[in-house]
């Protein structure tokens, strides 16, 4: 009698010897190496050279820490049979293959990406701070909130109790998987829709500034790299789309893995235009301009130094050069005239220029002369941040 009779059909060993594991963690913790060296560079070039650290770089910072935690997470899910075709994970495996799936969700690919918006936004608001352009900064950061408490009660909820999202033998009440892919892909359209926002947005703005050619392109190019975080983005969506129907999800691991590269893609583009100072020498990125018909102190007093166009970072008291051009002119009380400040210098190293009339912030300042003038004025600022 053949005992093979009636027996489930033997395991292909082929298939069962195949693995995605290296391929997937390589991956993965090279763009987690650079985001975090990204970062480091960042917060070294605002410590060690700028001296001035802004919340941007603390919430990028944040940010960072939520994408390492996350490759440690996949990492964690390499015993569970990350990598490897779904029959061949015992059912203990696949338990806890989908608690670790769970907190990866919630904490890099949610949180994570939200700290990275907060700090992008927060970097755009100090480029200019004009009424309009704040207002449209400050609703696109409103949306990533939104979208983040939307992101973090479909994970959370989706199961009662929440165990039940990885733990199915509990027999939990989960609402509907096609509703949850839904919610999904609504945060990934949102995610990918303040992408574009944020790396169009300082573009429009930097070529109204008055500085070098080479440094208006550096940096439009720079900004645009936020595209790259969009098509990240446009793969995860498909997996996410076909998620319901994913009976191989540790092998290819698509919404996961895409995730990860999108948020450590976006956190690389927005680290690159803070290292002006770091490698703007090299690259002859100086912001400013040299002076037209103006003075300017120099140390102590004022120097007769004819310039032309806007002021050269290295007449500073030997300060870097500008990392950030902000622009904001503002109105203040008493007598004086437009005052150039750098902010954490001392009060000899501010630059009291006359105002004929209204400045903005791309017209040319003039000399001071504060005896002839009264009243309120308009001042520009120019600052390192």
């Amino acid at each position: 009698m053949n005992s093979s009779v009636g027996a489930a059909p033997p395991l292909n060993p082929a298939r069962a010897a195949e693995s995605n594991t290296e391929w997937l963690i390589g991956v993965m913790g090279t763009f987690t190496f650079m985001a975090i060296l990204a970062t480091s560079l960042r917060l070294y070039t605002r410590i060690r050279i700028v001296k001035l650290v802004g919340w941007d770089d603390w919430v990028m910072l944040a940010c960072t820490s939520c994408a390492v935690g996350g490759f440690i997470l996949h990492c964690l899910q390499v015993p569970q049979g990350l990598g490897k075709h779904w029959e061949f994970i015992n059912n203990q495996q696949k338990v806890q293959f989908a608690k670790q799936s769970f907190f990866t969700s919630l904490v890099p690919n949610t949180t994570g990406l939200a700290l990275m918006k907060v700090s992008i936004g927060l970097s755009l608001l100090k480029l200019i701070r004009t009424r309009s352009y704040s207002l449209v900064v400050y609703v696109f950061l409103g949306i990533t909130a939104a979208s983040w408490i939307l992101a973090c009660g479909t994970i959370i909820f989706f199961c009662d109790p929440v165990r039940g999202y990885w733990d199915k033998s509990i027999n939990p009440k989960c609402y509907d998987i096609k509703l949850f892919i839904a919610f999904g892909i609504a945060h990934t359209g949102i995610n990918i829709t303040t992408d574009i926002a944020f790396a169009t947005l300082p573009i429009t703005v930097i070529w109204m500034l008055q500085m070098k050619k080479i440094t208006k392109i550096y940096l439009a190019v720079v900004f645009s790299l936020g595209w790259i975080a969009v098509f990240m983005g446009i793969p995860k969506t498909w997996y996410q789309i076909h998620h319901g129907g994913d009976k191989d999800a540790a092998f290819y691991h698509g919404v996961q893995f895409w995730a990860a590269l999108q948020l450590d893609t976006g956190i690389v583009a927005a680290c690159i235009p803070p290292l002006k100072p770091l490698f703007g020498r090299a690259l002859k990125l100086n912001t400013a301009k040299p002076y037209a018909n103006s003075s300017y102190p120099g140390g102590s007093g004022f120097s007769n130094r004819r310039r032309t166009g806007y002021i050269n970072q290295d007449s500073v008291a030997g300060r870097p050069e500008f990392d950030d051009l902000e622009l904001s002119p503002r109105a203040r009380g008493g007598a004086g005239g437009t005052k150039t400040g750098i902010p954490g210098d001392s009060g000899s190293e501010e630059m009291i220029l006359r105002q004929n009339a209204c400045v903005t912030s791309d017209q040319t300042l003039k000399e001071a002369d504060s005896k002839k003038h009264s009243g309120i004025m308009k001042t520009t600022e120019i600052s390192v941040a």
